[in-house]
């Protein structure tokens, strides 16, 4: 299991391609109790790995640092905002063995390609209060998000909760349009 191209081999398949272990004979659940007895589990494959940056490392840090002292008001008040794809079609995980206890599943080789241009649909969404909050998908007519389409589509929904109660927090990434000096 060294190996990056072994991570994604079927356990079921071991048998097959790998026969210089001489497994002939060696069922299904026996080869699954065998590994996982030495510590290895059957993972999704993650779709992006963390940043290595140090500073982007420390500020995560740092953050969560704080976040795990909050009290539940102040996490009440916290607007939670993030943007996802919503794809049609099949789909299907990819899985990876790792040794249970390690950050592996996070290694670049056990990571799954992320398509940029997949067809989907951008579902902005919130959560605040301790429930779902507006959410919008960004059609797309509207094109790519700018900074200028962002405020006015995704911003100026954020600001009519914010009114309605100026004691919540907002929060998103660093997305290109979140960290413009527009918005």
């Amino acid at each position: 299991m060294d190996s990056p191209s072994h991570r994604r081999i079927k356990w079921v398949d071991i048998n097959r391609l790998a026969p210089q272990l001489h497994l002939d004979g060696v069922g299904r659940t026996a080869l699954t109790t065998g590994l996982r007895s030495v510590g290895f589990e059957r993972r999704v494959s993650k779709k992006k790995g963390f940043s290595e940056d140090p500073n982007v490392m420390r500020e995560r840090f740092d953050f969560a640092s704080e976040a795990v002292h909050w009290t539940e008001e102040r996490l009440y008040n916290q607007i939670f905002y993030d943007e996802t794809w919503a794809m049609g079609g099949a789909h299907s995980k990819s899985y990876v063995t790792v040794k249970k206890g390690t950050n592996q599943i996070w290694w670049p080789e056990n990571l799954t390609h992320k398509y940029s241009k997949a067809p989907a649909w951008m579902f902005n969404g919130t959560i605040v209060n301790g429930k779902k909050g507006p959410g919008i998908f960004w059609e797309k007519e509207w094109g790519n998000i700018k900074s200028s389409l962002y405020d006015e589509k995704i911003l100026t929904m954020i600001e009519g909760m914010i009114i309605k109660n100026p004691a919540y927090i907002f929060m998103h990434d660093g997305a290109s349009s979140h960290r413009s000096y527009e918005t």
